[in-house]
């Protein structure tokens, strides 16, 4: 059983496919769902100042100062949005950090399994190693002896 070590070694700090964490776009998404208010608030903020830069364009100052007006009306509304939602929301911000912490726990002890498991895959490579190594001793030893023994008969 001839075993190779890989070119690359696994680390007790990668991460498999399965095991990661949520990306940023997923935890936008979760949040949009969960305080719709805030995106609305910020798209609509964005809109206005996008309306207010084109009739600054076409010089048209009523319609840019109504613009910004509402600019900053979308931001209180987004502001109160964001804050209302925080308030609402702790006592469940509380449950996912408590979710959150069970599930790193569960994926540090897949890690620990995984990464003893990897030692014990190194350590058989390397008692095997050692038992070819001493295996080529005593058939280089007994090569030599024979060696030996055929040039003093001669």
């Amino acid at each position: 059983m001839a075993s190779r070590l890989p070119g690359k070694m696994p680390s007790s700090f990668e991460g498999d496919d399965e095991t990661e964490e949520e990306n940023i776009l997923q935890k936008m998404w979760f949040k949009s769902k969960q305080q719709p208010l805030v995106p609305f608030g910020t798209l609509a903020t964005t809109v206005a100042i996008i309306l207010a830069t084109k009739s600054i364009r076409q010089k048209d100052r009523i319609n840019t100062q109504k613009y910004f007006r509402y600019r900053v009306g979308f931001q209180a509304f987004t502001l109160a949005a964001l804050v209302i939602g925080g308030w609402y929301y702790q006592s469940e911000t509380e449950q996912q950090k408590i979710t959150r912490e069970e599930a790193m726990k569960v994926k540090a002890k897949a890690r620990e399994k995984l990464w003893i498991e990897e030692l014990e895959r190194r350590d058989a490579i390397i008692q095997e190693r050692k038992k070819r190594l001493e295996s080529s001793k005593s058939e280089l030893k007994r090569v030599a002896e024979e060696g030996f023994k055929s040039e003093e008969s001669k």
